[in-house]
């Protein structure tokens, strides 16, 4: 029977054999559950953060106490701890803020973050014995190394940037909450509260911006590159770079703590690697920890003169090589620089195949000072992260004839190809994605879109209705002798008409005069990135001798006072003129430009302004036409 049915033998003995197998798993179990001996292991993952700004909080050390298990939190202030023999609670410390421990759930995964309070520098844990410091022969390697290591030691790097500015509003109230404009977003204000955890507090994206850059230099002859591939920035009230320049500008810069000294906000600071470091700071060991698989002394950093410009802090130094390995300094409070209540700086740096280690990440901090306890104040923050690196590979010199260039399409990606650079240079990536859509949400209430509206007419002077923007708002209105009340309406197309047409032009009215006046311009781009285009214009209007509308134009917040005064009042001197001219302009590099134009001028004097000139044939004449050619060149 088994011989004429072997299928069915077959599937007889698979069946068995299944059985016995799930019965000895199913035992394995069983037996494995039931062994006192066999591990059980306490997960705990969790964020180290400023309980008043937010900020992640670098190398703090998390640990049981009383024991040796324990780790730090890497640069996003993120840690991990496992292990079979927890204790009780996990405690936190890190120098400059009060030492803080949370009660754990011993045998499950869990998500324990830490919200800190910062409090003044402190060094009283430090215990002096007889004999040199040892800090000081560490310090003294390092310092005598940094040639070794410096990045700009290099013949030529590149690498792969992207750089987030973030401004955020704190010190938010509960007047301010319940204020008209964010009542309706108490849910997503609360949601934020939550977010920063059980003692940190609310803290409102105000200004946000990303930017991918490629960034290339050459040592000899020195030049330096950036290439600009995606940027993007959006903000509560306004969305522009232009007013926020000057902030930005002066913390967007390099930070070299290799070199002797470092520039912040204008004023020049010591390092504590520099030549003469000891007259300026005291050093302590405080640990040995592991970086990366790397042996760190851990060294605290003290001025011995508080009102010195010093840092105070942390660094690490390479066990093997004495190299700066990452740092968590800041200015302290005894150093007064105007509006600033705190400027911090934190960086990580990693060894390269050359032996030179490159900067990977930074973060700078910037905590505005508070005009009162009730005012809101502005934190401004600044991260950085490079990839990608590429050393002592220089390019030919006319590579870097451009020092900035701003691709085309570096303003047309959308937020799917933000979410995947984010995921791919930072940890943070969901925070800043999450930082986007609050502002979005919030740009939705109605205030806050007529305050914005206002506010871009006030800077530009024009109302942008996407493709065409209206305006200019302090030339629409005026009065003089000649044309009596006067009425202007002016218009230009933007980028989201045309990338490479730009048309502009008004309109002018007088109703003493009774004489329509007008100007219409017409330009085409060539190449935006060095700036080639070639321009034509006619005009036929009023012009005061002395003033050039154009160039008011194009500084209008610094000139709209004396603008819009120009176009009311007893006006002497004024002329009926015909412009036409045409022009092409062009950047050989950032900062060469050159401009060639042709134009033709009809002079009329109008009301009591008389001028006079004698023609070839003796006749007196008051008007006049001529005809220019102009070659400019410039160098900036």
């Amino acid at each position: 029977m088994f011989v004429n049915n072997p299928r069915k033998l077959l599937s007889k003995a698979l069946f068995v054999a299944v059985i016995v197998w799930l019965f000895v798993l199913i035992t394995i179990n069983k037996a494995e559950a039931q062994n006192p001996h066999s591990p059980v292991y306490t997960i705990i993952r969790g964020k180290v953060t400023d309980g008043a700004t937010n900020e992640p909080i670098p190398f703090a050390n998390v640990y049981f106490k009383g024991t040796t298990v324990g780790t730090t939190t890497d640069f996003d202030g993120r840690f991990e701890l496992k292990t079979t023999t927890p204790k009780d609670s996990l405690t936190v410390t890190v120098i400059s803020y009060k030492t803080k421990s949370k009660k754990i759930k011993k045998g499950v995964t869990q998500t324990l973050d830490f919200q800190l309070e910062h409090v003044s520098f402190d060094l009283s844990e430090v215990v002096i014995e007889a004999g040199e410091n040892p800090a000081y022969p560490i310090i003294r390697n390092a310092r005598d190394r940094r040639k070794l290591f410096n990045p700009e030691s290099l013949d030529a790097y590149e690498y792969e940037s992207y750089v987030k500015m973030d401004i955020s509003i704190d010190n938010i109230g509960k007047k301010f909450r319940e204020n008209n404009t964010f009542r309706p977003y108490a849910k997503l204000l609360d949601s934020l509260r939550q977010s920063a955890g059980e003692e940190g507090k609310l803290v409102i994206p105000f200004f946000l911006s990303e930017q991918m850059s490629n960034i290339y230099y050459r040592k000899s002859p020195e030049r330096k590159k950036t290439v600009v591939k995606a940027s993007r920035m959006d903000g509560l009230i306004l969305d522009n770079f232009q007013i926020l320049e000057p902030f930005i500008g002066k913390t967007l810069q390099e930070y070299n703590f290799y070199n002797n000294l470092q520039e912040i906000l204008d004023r020049t600071f010591i390092t504590p690697l520099a030549n003469g470091c000891f007259a300026f700071y005291d050093y302590y060991i405080m640990d040995t920890v592991l970086i990366d698989n790397d042996s760190c002394y851990e060294i605290k950093v003290k001025p011995r003169r508080p009102q010195d410009l010093v840092f105070a802090g942390k660094i690490w130094i390479n066990a093997a090589d004495y190299a700066l390995r990452r740092l968590d300094l800041e200015v302290t409070k005894s150093v007064n620089i105007n509006f600033i209540d705190k400027y911090k700086v934190q960086m990580d740096y990693e060894k390269q195949e050359t032996g030179h280690y490159v900067p990977t990440k930074t973060r700078v901090l910037v905590d505005l000072q508070q005009t009162g306890d009730s005012a809101i104040g502005l934190i401004g923050k600044y991260y950085i992260a490079n990839k990608n690196w590429v050393l002592n590979k220089p390019h030919p010199l006319t590579f870097y004839r451009d020092n900035v260039i701003v691709e085309m399409s570096a303003k047309n990606y959308k937020d799917d190809y933000w979410d995947e650079q984010r995921k791919r240079m930072i940890t943070d990536h969901e925070q800043v994605k999450n930082s986007f859509q609050v502002i979005d949400s919030l740009k939705k209430s109605k205030r806050l879109t007529f305050i914005r509206k206002t506010l871009r007419i006030l800077w530009d002077g024009y109302y942008n209705t996407g493709p065409v923007e209206l305006g200019h708002w302090y030339t629409m209105f005026g009065n003089n002798p000649i044309e009596g009340f006067r009425f202007q309406a002016s218009a230009r197309t933007t980028i989201d008409w045309s990338d490479k047409w730009i048309l502009s032009g008004h309109l002018a009215y007088g109703f003493k005069d009774e004489k329509m006046k007008y100007r219409a311009t017409v330009e085409k781009f060539f190449d935006r990135n060095r700036w080639r285009k070639l321009g034509v214009r006619y005009t036929y209007d009023m012009e005061r001798l002395g003033v050039d509308p154009e160039f008011l134009e194009s500084h209008v917040f610094l000139n709209y006072i004396f603008l819009f005064a120009s176009q009311f009042g007893y006006l002497e001197r004024m002329s009926l003129t015909q412009d036409a001219r045409i022009w092409y302009e062009t950047d050989h590099w950032r900062g060469w430009n050159t401009k060639v134009m042709l134009k033709f001028k009809h002079f009329n004097p109008q009301g009591s302004y008389h001028f006079a000139w004698y023609d070839d044939n003796g006749q007196i004449q008051d008007q006049y036409r001529n005809t220019e050619l102009h070659l400019v060149t410039s160098y900036s």
